[in-house]
């Protein structure tokens, strides 16, 4: 019978797998090797832990207990091996396989006296067994035991809060990656009264055609075969992380773009700035909501009071909290009675707090006359052929949208932006 676990005249233990595909004969007698090997491991041990006045003492009780049980063990796995083999050729359903070595011995050991005062120290039966160093999890080298925790921390990042507060459109496949509107230019109304026979004033209107350029935002990543093969949440982790920085491009430019090069036409670049008009040098001890809800009234006038209604005002959340802050002489906390006892709306005006927006800045809007428009959703290819990719075994993983913000020319009136708010208080305050 061959013995494939016998390697240069040592044992070696076989994968579970090949265990169990071994014949019953050949498993009988590779757990007998199994089992004297690690016999020999423990008396190995046994005599590095045990001082030497006693480890010929203690050889001598393994050897004895190896003559009574270990032997007894052997012939008892022999022939359950004969017995599973007749079973399995009369079609019968075999018996409980063979235990494992460390079962059979546990069960020896829990027998035996000799080896219950091994395990305890206690001195009996002639000899006491002293170990000479204390076992420490220093013991165990290499120990890179540990309680594992599921998932992966992410490092905080902004939520994308602005884009979302425009309508969506979008682009049709023959667009050209244009985007063309109409929009009145200019009108005159000359409407008036008119007398019998007189003659009919006239008015004038003309148009004119807008076009924006749809704008692509994207992000690649390179990553190893390996690193996508062996670590199991690197893909899900790269392509959360382009999907993220994509979209948060796009909130960003939705607020910011200045419309130069290749970037979108944001609220910063059509909306008006602030101003006091009527209410300059009118207000004792102005405060921020002062300057936000002048504001709300300067966009509700430039939509002749009845076509413009904002819908949020979007603010740094370190002046969003000044504002909340404010207290009187006496140290009471204001809140004016347009503001929402949370500090979430003014006026009725949602407030959005984000880093996006810089500190001692805000942007009030009606955000319905604002659409984003889009080609679609995220598209995500991966690729080989960037440099030397292919060669260094390694992928790229890219992403990208296609967006156009569109606000008309005419409805520019529906946004502000207030640059400076602690200079907006000095405006309205009085002298």
């Amino acid at each position: 019978m061959e013995q494939i676990w016998i390697k240069d005249g040592k044992f070696s233990e076989l994968p579970e797998n090949e265990v169990a595909n071994l014949e019953v004969g050949q498993k009988a007698a590779y757990m007998m090797a199994k089992n004297s090997d690690n016999m020999s491991k423990l008396e190995a041990k046994i005599e590095e832990k045990a001082g030497e006045d006693v480890v010929k003492e203690i050889k001598g009780q393994i050897g004895e207990l190896k003559e009574k049980h270990f032997d007894m063990l052997e012939t008892a796995v022999k022939e359950q091996g004969k017995e599973i083999a007749r079973l399995r050729k009369e079609g019968k359903e075999a018996i409980e396989a063979p235990k494992s070595f460390d079962a059979e011995l546990r069960a020896v050991w829990k027998s035996s006296d000799v080896l219950k005062n091994f395990i305890s120290g206690e001195k009996r039966d002639g000899f006491n067994l002293e170990l000479k160093t204390e076992v420490t999890r220093a013991s165990v080298a290499n120990n890179t035991m540990a309680h594992s925790i599921m998932g992966v921390g992410e490092i905080p990042r902004r939520l994308n809060s602005v884009s979302a507060l425009f309508a969506t459109g979008t682009i049709d496949n023959d667009s050209n990656g244009v985007i063309r509107y109409w929009d009145q230019n200019s009108f005159t109304n000359n409407a008036t009264e008119i007398a019998e026979s007189a003659t009919y004033p006239e008015s004038e209107i003309e148009w004119i055609q807008r076009t924006l350029d749809v704008r692509k935002i994207g992000d690649s990543i390179p990553v190893t075969r390996e690193a996508l093969e062996d670590v199991g949440f690197v893909s899900t982790q790269v392509r959360n992380l382009i999907n993220n920085n994509v979209f948060a491009r796009e909130d960003r430019q939705s607020l910011l773009g200045d419309g130069t090069g290749q970037q979108l036409t944001g609220v910063d670049a059509v909306a008006p700035n602030w101003a006091a008009g009527a209410f300059a040098t009118s207000i004792d001890d102005a405060s921020i909501y002062d300057v936000l809800s002048t504001g709300i009234v300067q966009i509700a006038n430039a939509g002749e009071n009845n076509v413009y209604a904002p819908t949020a005002i979007v603010m740094n959340p370190t002046d969003v909290e000044l504002m909340r802050l404010a207290k009187d002489a006496d140290g009471n906390y204001i809140m004016p009675m347009w503001m929402t006892a949370d500090g979430r709306s003014v006026r009725g005006v949602q407030i959005v707090e984000t880093s996006l927006c810089p500190q001692n800045q805000a942007y009030i809007g009606d955000f319905n006359f604002g659409t984003m428009y889009g080609t679609g959703g995220i598209n995500i290819d991966v690729a080989t052929q960037h440099g030397t990719d292919w060669l260094d075994d390694v992928q790229r993983l890219k992403a990208s949208i296609r967006r156009c913000l569109v606000i008309r020319n005419v409805d520019a009136g529906a946004f502000l932006h207030v640059a400076d708010i602690a200079a907006a208080r000095t405006a309205l305050e009085t002298p």
